[in-house]
């Protein structure tokens, strides 16, 4: 009390102490919805000082949970924002891959760690999200890559320890952004210059000077296949992120069936380059799961014999055992 006493002889006015609250009933007994006064239709809370108030309960159908909040508070749209990105997150936590990425395979658990090979940097410090921007940093400083898995989990190696010995490298400045505009053109077309701006991350002007340079470097048109092209894409897909607008790639009314939120892109069904489903599984010889939007058309007998060849692909290539090779980098 002494505290909120002095804060408030220093602003005038006593403002929120714990703005933020959050209420969770999470393993009481459920709320039904019908009780001696009937079934609820309507609630809200006030808590004094408050200006956010999230609530958890259980009902016999799942989990509920809502957000009472004080609109003068904050600015326009960002707890409608907050909320979606909140659901996002639950959701993802219900699918099986998010927690096999994280969830050492079955026998392995108690596995002893093999001797590290790799330097020791000793106990950074770092709390919350630092570690991440600093592995980000360092990858895009060419300091580090990717190395191999270790348990499910991702490791990071130095770049010239893992990759051969090349020599100088051969695109520096003003030519390096060329030969990025090349290869993007190549990989990406049909796209423009706004398209490889986003992509590369580069300064408007420098993109769209580098673009201009390889103009004429394109692909060229690729005849339309007598049968559909199917594809089952990953999770984190290339082509879901190469490109400015979604709208060539995933029909507007579905994108939260593949960007659900939480920084998640889950795995896509394409036919002909448009999204038309998502689909999960394929590992640790678990069957492929396909999800078609809803509302969309029953696939084609054609469609329907693609996602078959593409499951089997995707399980053999799971079951098997594959070496990676940097010859020619």
């Amino acid at each position: 009390m002494q505290v909120l006493r002095e804060l408030t002889k220093l602003r005038g006015s006593l403002a929120p102490a714990m703005p933020v609250v959050m209420t969770s009933l999470a393993g009481h007994p459920p709320q039904y919805e019908e009780t001696e006064l009937g079934a609820p239709v309507y609630g809200i809370s006030q808590t004094p000082q408050v200006s956010l108030d999230f609530q958890v309960f259980e009902k016999p159908d799942g989990l509920t949970f809502n957000w009472d909040f004080l609109p003068a508070v904050y600015p326009d749209g960002l707890i409608d924002a907050m909320f979606e990105e909140f659901t996002g997150l639950l959701e993802a936590l219900g699918e099986d891959e998010v927690w096999e990425r994280h969830s050492p395979p079955p026998g392995e658990e108690s596995a002893a760690p093999g001797k590290a090979e790799e330097r020791d940097t000793g106990d950074a410090g770092v709390q919350g999200q630092s570690a991440f921007h600093l592995i980000r940093r360092a990858a895009l400083a060419g300091r580090i890559c990717h190395g191999p898995q270790r348990g499910g989990d991702a490791t990071f190696v130095l770049l010239d320890d893992w990759l051969p010995a090349t020599g100088p490298v051969p695109f520096a400045g003003a030519a390096a952004e060329r030969e990025l505009a090349r290869r993007y053109r190549t990989a990406y077309g049909p796209s423009d210059a706004l398209d490889f701006v986003h992509w590369s991350g580069l300064k408007a002007t420098t993109g769209k000077n580098a673009w201009a340079a390889v103009r004429d470097t394109g692909p060229e048109p690729v005849p339309s296949p007598a049968e559909p092209d199917v594809r089952l894409l990953p999770a984190y897909d290339n082509y879901l992120v190469g490109y400015r607008s979604r709208d060539l790639s995933v029909p507007a009314e579905h994108e939260r069936r593949v960007w659900p939120g939480g920084g998640q892109i889950r795995a896509t069904v394409l036919v002909d380059g448009l999204a038309v489903g998502t689909w999960s599984g394929g590992r640790r010889g678990t069957p492929v799961t396909v999800e078609p939007f809803p509302g969309t058309e029953p696939h084609s007998p054609a469609v329907a014999a693609g996602i078959a060849r593409e499951s089997a692909d995707i399980a053999r290539f799971s079951s098997g055992t594959h070496r990676l090779s940097t010859s020619g980098l």
